[in-house]
């Protein structure tokens, strides 16, 4: 065979997989075609709150303001364990040690100015707990308000699911039962027919959970003895897809 002739063969070849490579990337491109977005959500109660708890205290050296802290936080954690929590209920999230500063007023040269008096340390120790019974949640917090005393702090509580993936496949359907809905309701506006779905995708892992308020409430050792009344509400639970329908 010539080198003229080899070279046409080669020329052929080349054509040819570019070909194929161009259909195939037309059939998987998921930019063509209707393309839409299924949505689903379900309402549920919750089934665990997460409260935010701890201590804080103050004292003229640390080692005073974190002997208070520990003992208060110690009672604090026993209390709760009394309710049915354990250890891996449990989470610290944060310890802090900080100076605390006055500034009086001074006369320095005829001038008033202001210095800086370093008075004591403040101490806080705060964590998270996992409270599976909605139910006591509200006897939870009075128990740790009464344990910890004026050092009580309480910074938020939360309600969740503890396992959201179980309502995958119920939402999964739902959601492609959306999709699909959407798409023929744009082919009849455009007038035209829906065609085979040529690429989906789940947007994000696991179902988005939405509180109707997330409560951002600051709270101190209550003066009186009332109980708390706490309520979990209802949740809502979301999951979206990405789809691309061919168009006949």
């Amino acid at each position: 065979m010539t080198m003229r002739g080899l070279a046409a063969l080669l020329g052929i070849a080349v054509l040819l997989v570019g070909g194929i490579a161009c259909a195939a990337g037309a059939q998987t491109d998921s930019s063509a075609g209707i393309r839409v977005k299924g949505e689903a959500s379900v309402s549920v109660e919750p089934d665990i709150a997460l409260l935010n708890i701890g201590v804080e205290t103050m004292a003229e050296t640390v080692a005073d303001a974190r002997a208070q802290a520990a003992q208060a936080m110690d009672a604090v954690i026993q209390a709760v364990k009394a309710n049915g929590l354990d250890d891996a209920d449990v989470q610290t999230r944060s310890f802090n040690i900080w100076p605390r500063y006055e500034y009086p007023e001074v006369t320095s040269n005829g001038r008033r100015t202001t210095r800086q008096e370093l008075v004591g340390y403040t101490v806080s120790n705060d964590a998270i707990i996992k409270i599976r019974d909605i139910d006591a949640v509200g006897k939870v917090i009075d128990d740790v308000a009464s344990a910890g005393g004026d050092s009580t702090r309480i910074s938020g509580i939360n309600f969740s699911i503890e396992d959201p993936k179980r309502f995958m496949e119920q939402l999964r359907e739902e959601a492609v039962d959306n999709a699909t809905a959407k798409a023929e309701h744009l082919a009849s506006l455009a007038g035209v027919e829906v065609g085979d779905l040529i690429y989906i995708a789940e947007v994000g892992d696991e179902p988005v959970v939405r509180g109707f308020a997330e409560d951002a409430m600051m709270m101190r050792a209550p003066a009186a003895a009332a109980n708390t009344s706490i309520s979990g509400g209802e949740l809502e639970l979301s999951l979206s897809v990405q789809a691309v329908f061919s168009i006949e």
